[in-house]
């Protein structure tokens, strides 16, 4: 073998590794960027599964509103007829208390 075989020997060698230098730097990045769109998938799949589970959650705090509210009304309108009857009380008792006094007006 003569000088130039081994030069070009050695410029072969230098060529392939640096073709393969090439292609596994390559590799490394398209990889990379597989993996950052594989990762950023399952990202957007956690975030839609947490806008599901957050919009049920508020659709459930509105229906527990809305049966507050529906009871509130209720109890509102009981305290109402409540609140009449117990007005009629007092003015039942004031008249039975007149009486009173002036039955025992009469007597003395």
């Amino acid at each position: 073998m003569g000088l130039d075989a081994t030069w070009a020997l050695r410029d072969l060698c230098y060529l392939v590794f640096g073709v393969g230098s090439f292609a596994g730097v390559l590799y490394a990045i398209l990889s990379s960027r597989r993996k950052e769109s594989g990762d950023e998938r399952e990202r957007i799949v956690r975030i839609d599964a947490n806008v599901r589970e957050t919009r049920n959650d508020v659709s459930e705090i509105k229906s527990d509103v809305r049966a507050v509210d529906r009871s509130l009304h209720e109890v509102t309108s009981r305290v109402a007829v409540l609140e009449s009857n117990c007005k009629k009380a007092h003015d039942r008792l004031d008249r039975h208390s007149e009486r009173l006094d002036e039955l025992e007006r009469g007597k003395s």
